[in-house]
């Protein structure tokens, strides 16, 4: 059974390949090469500069069995067409074979591209939009977020087949040893990622930079981008680093905290967990984004407040038993983890619906 995979836009430029996208891609079409499919990821950019194979027509796309659609944002930037994205889509609409729509961004949304661009005033009047039928065929979701009701809900405009709950953060776990730390700790509270226009100033301020003047901390990527009006203190800012590099910088620092945030919590468990354990980072998680305590049964690793991950911190620095007894717990989550086969978990769905 051959299977196709690619981004919602066609393309797959160097710099997304090696990045975490990229490197999830590759992981979905090796797991799935492992249990026999004939996987392989394609294109639909003529001009991509990737040795990837190219679709130039549906005829070609339907020579696939099953598509997995990667989640990316749909746009055509500054009104200039995404010649890419939008043959995707027009070859899709002809497409007769079972599609998958691979879900772990809340914000990435799959959409009929006419309802998403042609109706916008720069693209209303194109006569690509009138001359092409752009509407999605039925399309089964391969979702991260364990809440299907809210993923129908965002999805509303598309006809949904079924909906799989997959463990995305699976993707983030390799077979590296877990046992030995990898780097030493240099840092103590850390955290890398961007800014989301000012959404999460606020778990910046009161769990790493309102510490910094007792602690050493350090955020990392384009956070600094909108923290704006804030006494940023002691705060040590660094630039995004490659996707390759993010668990060695993670291993510099004794711990991290994940943010609570609408959609996200109590709905899953995100990459940046898995990314947490894999550094040997204690990951400290902030109450709201899992309320009944599932990832994890030891109750430590919630904070609520900047205060308490300050007291928390406190008593990992001065008792280093303690502190390997939490880096035990965390090594043994992840084993469990580890053994996850996601191979086998597409392979069932997929045997499900042929």
């Amino acid at each position: 059974m051959r299977i196709g995979l690619t981004f919602n836009d066609g393309q797959l430029s160097a710099h997304r390949y090696f990045e975490l996208m990229g490197q999830e891609l590759l992981f979905i079409r090796n797991s799935l090469s492992t249990k026999g499919y004939d996987a392989e990821i394609f294109v639909t950019d003529t001009k991509s500069s990737m040795n990837t194979k190219v679709i130039n027509n549906s005829d070609e796309l339907n020579k696939y069995d099953i598509l997995i659609i990667f989640n990316t944002t749909l746009n055509q930037y500054g009104g200039i067409l995404n010649i890419s994205q939008f043959n995707l889509h027009r070859y899709l609409h002809d497409y007769k074979g079972l599609i998958f729509y691979w879900y772990e961004d809340i914000n990435f949304v799959l959409r009929n591209l006419k309802d998403e661009i042609c109706n916008k005033s720069w693209w209303k009047d194109n006569p690509l939009c009138d001359d092409n039928d752009l509407t999605l065929p039925s399309i089964y979701i391969l979702s991260m977020f364990s809440d299907n009701e809210l993923v129908k809900k965002v999805h509303s405009k598309i006809d949904i087949v079924n909906i799989y709950n997959v463990p995305v953060y699976r993707l983030h776990i390799d077979d590296r040893s877990f046992s030995q730390p990898l780097f030493g700790k240099t840092v103590d509270l850390i955290y890398g990622g961007g800014s989301r226009h000012g959404k999460r100033n606020k778990f910046y301020q009161e769990y790493f930079i309102d510490l910094s003047d007792e602690f050493s901390v350090e955020l990392y990527g384009k956070i600094q981008n909108d923290l704006v009006g804030i006494d940023l203190k002691n705060c040590l800012f660094s630039k995004t680093v490659p996707y390759k590099d993010v668990l060695t910088k993670n291993a510099t620092a004794l711990a991290t905290v994940i943010p609570s945030e609408k959609y996200y919590n109590n709905n899953c468990i995100t990459p940046r967990i898995a990314e947490a354990l894999m550094s040997d980072t204690i990951c400290f998680i902030e109450d709201k984004f899992d309320e009944s305590h599932k990832i994890f049964s030891n109750e430590f690793f919630y904070v609520s407040s900047g205060e308490e991950l300050k007291q928390k911190l406190m008593k990992i620095k001065s008792n280093i038993d303690f502190y390997n007894s939490l880096l035990e717990y965390q090594r043994s989550i992840l084993k469990k983890w580890s053994r996850i086969d996601l191979g086998d978990i597409l392979d069932n769905i997929i045997q499900e619906v042929v």
